[in-house]
Parts: C-alpha cells; sequence; structure tokens
C-alpha cells in the first residue's frame, strides 16, 4: 500500500528581485558604465568595482560610477546620466553577457507548475528590464514585471512591492525572494516574509536579518513551506 503524500504548503506568490537574485548582470552593467565614462572622458571601472555599486538603479550606480572617477556630478543630473548609462545597456551590438544564477529556471517553473503566481520587483527601468528578460529566455516566468518607473517609489520603499501584489491581485500569501539590505527592508516594510540568497549583493546584516537565507536558488523550496506555516 502507498502512502499519500501531502504537498508541502507554498505561498500564493512570490515577489522577485532580478540582479544579484535571478542573474549576474555585472559584466553588462560595467560595459555599460564604462561606455558612459568614456563618453565623459572618465577612466574605466572594474566589474567588481560596478558590482559594488548596483542596487539602487541604473541612475545612481551612473552617479557612483562618475562619483568614482572624478569630480561628483550634481544629484539633479542623476536622471540625464542614468539615460545614457541605458542607452549603452540596451545597445544591440554589445554581446550580452548577463547570466542566469543555477536552478532558477528550474525553480521558476516548478512554482508556476503549483500554480504560485510569480511577480518581479526590480530597481531596473521597466525597458531595461524587458531587455533582459528577453536576452536571458526569463520573459514568459513572470505574471507581473513591475521596473522602478512604474511604482510610485522604488524598492526599498514598500510602495514597490505594494505595486507588484495588487497586479497579482493582492494574494492571500506572498513570500520576498532577494539578495540586498533593500530588499530585506522593500520586504518586511510590505509586510512579508523575506527570503535572501547568499551569492548576490547582501551584507552579513541583512542575511542575518531575513526569515530565511538560501545559498543556491534551488533550495528555495525547501524554506517555503516553514514560512507559510509561520503565516498561517
Amino acid at each position: 500500500m502507498f502512502r499519500k503524500v501531502t504537498p508541502l504548503p507554498l505561498p500564493s506568490a512570490l515577489v522577485l528581485d532580478l540582479d544579484g537574485t535571478l542573474i549576474d548582470s555585472a559584466a553588462d552593467l560595467a560595459d555599460a558604465a564604462n561606455a558612459m565614462l568614456s563618453e565623459f572622458g572618465r577612466p574605466q571601472l572594474s566589474v567588481e568595482a560596478i558590482r559594488g555599486m548596483v542596487g539602487n538603479g541604473l541612475a545612481v550606480l551612473a552617479v557612483r560610477a562618475m562619483t568614482a572617477t572624478g569630480p561628483a556630478p550634481d544629484p539633479a543630473e542623476g536622471q540625464d546620466l542614468g539615460r545614457i548609462l541605458l542607452k549603452h545597456y540596451l545597445n544591440p551590438k554589445s554581446p550580452p553577457q548577463t547570466l542566469v544564477f543555477p536552478g532558477v529556471v528550474e525553480i521558476l517553473e516548478s512554482m508556476r507548475e503549483q500554480g504560485v503566481l510569480l511577480g518581479l520587483c526590480t530597481n531596473k527601468a521597466q525597458t531595461a528590464t524587458e531587455a533582459v528578460l528577453d536576452k536571458t529566455g526569463l520573459a514568459g516566468y513572470f505574471d507581473t514585471v513591475v521596473g522602478y518607473d512604474l511604482t510610485p517609489a522604488p524598492k526599498p520603499d514598500a510602495a514597490h512591492v505594494q505595486t507588484v501584489l495588487d497586479r497579482l491581485g493582492n494574494p492571500v500569501s506572498a513570500v520576498m525572494v532577494g539578495d540586498s539590505p533593500i530588499d530585506l527592508m522593500a520586504g518586511k516594510s510590505a509586510g512579508l516574509a523575506v527570503v535572501l540568497v547568499t551569492y548576490g549583493y547582501g551584507t552579513d546584516e541583512a542575511l542575518a536579518a531575513a526569515d530565511a537565507k538560501i545559498d543556491h536558488f534551488s533550495d528555495l523550496p525547501i524554506v517555503l513551506p516553514p514560512l507559510v506555516e509561520k503565516l498561517g
């Protein structure tokens, strides 16, 4: 006689970060930032230097890159610099170097098959987000995609997460999955349990404050059931 296996509980929805959680886009961002710096006669930065500047959107990245290579720009120039960086990031002549982290595709497919809604919550601009999703083959996995420019206030503001939840129909239970202090603050402010990956742009303090942390994206299904049970 076979014992009936009871499926482990899963949240109704996942709100997922992009950079550092699902993809490693540092090389492409570095190429775009360095192309922008060249326009201003600034020296080039390494991929690792750019990696440390990622997390708050392209405008902030552009300002940080300029500040690291010469006189700091006026804060009012941030959006213009961000548009220049975006132009280079979307350059179709640049061969894509962004990588999808191991296990991401398999877990996203599994979650969808089990009826979990998937929302993407990223501080990338919507145009850049849609472009990178197309290039990486991830475009078809999400029920909604919300870049920073489609929300009243981007992460770490809870409004960004709430915009995603609204588009998903305000599911009964949802868990935030990210990598950084920004994701932790946004998820917690929106009242969600937060899972952080250890391989992204996180800090020891943020990882310690998360409801769960995972070393590989494939481990996500292991930590979700206890969080759902805790949420009631």
